[in-house]
């Protein structure tokens, strides 16, 4: 046994040795990971499209059109430059030099309802069908390239003739639906200068009793069908097709358009 002077000098010793031993190093601290955002892409700006000034509220494929792009109703014409300039799409009524066609016309047609009197007498139908001079009306609208689909050779005084012999001296009064074509009001106004007043009324679409109601409709369509519809409903001499119209439209470089039934070009 080592004496009392050893034992004390081993003891501190030992305790200078621990004091000197390096400490244990902590483990490092738990940090969680967080999901880094992946960057977004931005959306494309939305197409801007335009309706030249004169085919305002004759557009009907509006509703399909403000589904794909930002529609601006022009007020006022703008050079090609300027449109070029403001709009990626721009489209109208009538022919313009150096912008593309659509493929499809608009066709505009009178249709005369022979069920309601006193369009049931023969000579008073005989008359309404010749009232619209389709030349009289594309001459008033003014749009290049429009075209009479059937030539009226009786002059409004003799239909004023046969008016009063047939017992109407004074005319009549009409109920009259119109699609949202161009013309409207040259019709109604070619119908009062024969006195045959017309009550207008923007007709529903594919309104299927719109044959019992209205003397008069006049009816835009596209396709051959459609025609063919009315001349199920009405008989093929109360059909008369008045004038057809083209539709010009002027595209971004680069932007693919594809058309609405109603002929006007739509942003792909």
């Amino acid at each position: 046994m080592l004496p009392r002077p050893a034992r004390w000098l081993l003891v501190c010793l030992v305790g200078v040795l621990a004091a000197c031993a390096p400490e244990a190093t902590p483990l490092p601290a738990f940090i969680p990971t967080v999901p880094t955002d992946l960057p977004t892409t931005a959306s494309p700006a939305p197409i801007r499209y335009a309706i030249l000034p004169e085919s305002v509220g004759f557009v009907p494929d509006i509703n399909r059109i403000a589904a794909l792009a930002d529609v601006t109703e022009l007020t006022e014409a703008l050079t090609d430059d300027a449109l070029d300039a403001r709009y990626d799409l721009v489209a109208g009524y009538g022919e313009r030099a150096g912008w593309q066609l659509s493929p499809t016309r608009l066709h505009v047609t009178l249709v005369v309802n022979t069920t309601l009197p006193p369009l049931d007498q023969p000579n008073i139908a005989q008359i309404l069908r010749q009232s619209v001079n389709p030349e009289s009306v594309i001459a008033g609208l003014g749009f290049v390239g429009a075209q009479p689909e059937t030539i009226i050779e009786v002059s409004r005084a003799e239909l004023r003739g046969a008016l009063a012999n047939a017992g109407f001296p004074d005319g009549f009064d009409v109920a009259f639906a119109h699609d949202m074509v161009p013309g409207v009001a040259r019709v109604a106004e070619l119908l009062r200068a024969l006195a045959v007043a017309p009550q207008t009324t923007l007709r529903a679409e594919d309104d299927p009793a719109a044959m019992e109601q209205f003397h008069l409709l006049l009816v835009g369509w596209t396709a051959p069908e459609t025609r063919q519809a009315w001349v199920e409903r009405a008989g093929d001499s109360n059909v008369i097709d008045l004038y057809s119209l083209p539709i010009s439209y002027r595209a971004a470089e680069g932007l693919r358009v594809t058309f609405a039934p109603g002929g006007f070009p739509l942003p792909e």
